[in-house]
């Protein structure tokens, strides 16, 4: 399936918004804390119906015991659910991390796709979570700028901050 481009129009458009809104907020950050693709995708699955912050409360203790697929692919649903049991359906929530983490292990070598298709195949993510997640890993050092991702989604070309 082909991407779609942004016709010249559109990316002008889209510079002229940038150009207003990466001022007023230079610093944009993601509000899920994470620091791999993997801990990225198991944040936003543990999202689903809780706020960033709880989700923040719980990923540090998680991410120490299951640092990676391979570990957590591993892992009793129980031992997760004492981990995430703050969060709401924490009892789905550890069975779609874990296989989630299994089919990464299995299909596609420990890490996690970029394509739609793949993010679809993932226990747990839905079309807005793997949405979310490719858009979150377009740009890594500044995921959640929703103008620098629209702009890059829509085919502009990158600038340089300097």
């Amino acid at each position: 399936m082909k991407k779609p481009s942004a016709t010249p129009r559109m990316r002008e458009y889209l510079h002229r918004i940038e150009r207003i809104l990466v001022p007023l907020w230079p610093d944009a950050r993601p509000l899920l804390h994470s620091s791999s693709c993997f801990e990225l995708l198991c944040a936003v699955i543990l999202s689903a119906q809780t706020t960033d912050e709880q989700v923040n409360k719980v990923t540090g203790p998680l991410f120490a015991a299951y640092p990676t697929p391979e570990a957590m692919a591993l892992a009793k649903p129980e031992n997760l659910e004492v981990l995430i049991g703050s969060l709401g359906f924490y009892r789905v929530k550890a069975r779609h991390l874990i296989g989630t983490a299994k089919r990464l292990v299995q299909h596609f070598d420990s890490k996690v796709p970029s394509s739609m298709e793949g993010l679809l195949s993932l226990s747990g993510v839905g079309r807005k979570r793997a949405s979310a997640n490719r858009a979150s890993s377009l740009i890594p050092t500044c995921p959640e700028s929703s103008t620098v991702l629209v702009s890059t989604r829509a085919g502009t070309p990158r600038r340089s901050r300097n």
